[in-house]
């Protein structure tokens, strides 16, 4: 679905309710009033069945490796928003009016706190969509190395623009995931020291091909991210060791106020090397 200026509201107010691990009792109750919750609605059958320990909506999200609790929240709110725009935002203001000012939940959002201003039937608040949308992590544990590869792998196999990795330790693993982009698709690797593994396999890449792979170093390089298009994927770990213990991923909009201090490391740092054939 298309973004709209609507969109970043429910993503908001999703991450809020998220946080606040409303109990299975009370989206029942919520969702029957509506209409919502029945026997026959399958999917709705299924949100619900991912209960946790907890008796939460969603699972933990360390336990469900197909989606985090938030993935589903902003799941079923953005399936509500397709069949009823209205009803959307209306069952987000109760859930606003029940739990504002609980003081067991966290604080609402600025864009919660804008509901509360919400007409019946319009009125929605003015929203920046250069602002960050909720984040959705991820965890991979112990001898997950291949799954996180393929995975990773693919998502950087469909960038249509830029590949811009950071990884203070990147070695030859870091252009395994490179090797399925497209040769028109920019390629940048931000990283600390000389590499020479990184450097062999970069050439092998670039050789009898119209790939480039310009490689920069600086001292400063410390967090893992991997930039693909308009979106960023923080990584808890270096790449060449991803899998080996442990570990998130982070996905979320690659706003230009976010890119700003990378690319300005990027411009600061000494050029290593430009590999093309």
């Amino acid at each position: 679905m298309d973004r709209d200026p609507k969109q970043p509201i429910i993503g908001r107010c999703s991450l809020w309710i998220n946080d606040i691990e409303l109990s299975k009792s009370y989206w029942i109750l919520l969702l029957t009033d509506y209409g919502i919750y029945d026997n026959e609605n399958e999917y709705i059958q299924k949100v619900l069945n991912q209960a946790d320990q907890s008796n939460s909506l969603i699972p933990n999200p360390f336990r469900d490796i197909q989606g985090t609790r938030l993935e589903a929240t902003l799941e079923f709110f953005m399936w509500l928003y397709r069949e009823d725009k209205e009803l959307c935002f209306k069952i987000l203001k109760i859930i606003y009016e029940d739990f504002k000012d609980d003081e067991d939940v966290p604080e609402p959002y600025a864009y919660v706190d804008e509901l509360e201003n919400l007409e019946e039937g319009g009125g929605f608040p003015e929203v920046n969509l250069d602002d960050i949308v909720p984040a959705t992590p991820r965890v991979y544990n112990s001898g997950d190395e291949l799954e996180f590869y393929y995975q990773t792998k693919n998502i950087v196999s469909q960038a249509t623009d830029e590949v811009f990795i950071i990884d203070a330790y990147a070695n030859e693993d870091v252009i395994m995931y490179l090797n399925e982009t497209s040769e028109s698709v920019k390629k940048r690797i931000l990283t600390q020291g000389k590499k020479e593994g990184l450097s062999n396999a970069a050439e092998k890449l670039v050789s009898n091909s119209d790939h480039r792979i310009e490689v920069r170093r600086n001292g400063k390089c410390h967090d893992r991210l991997i930039f693909v298009d308009d979106k960023c994927f923080a990584v808890g770990d270096s790449l060449h060791a991803a899998g080996t213990k442990p570990m998130y991923v982070v996905k979320f909009d690659a706003t230009e106020k976010f890119c700003k201090p990378w690319d300005r490391m990027w411009e600061n740092s000494q050029e290593y090397r430009v590999f093309e054939d």
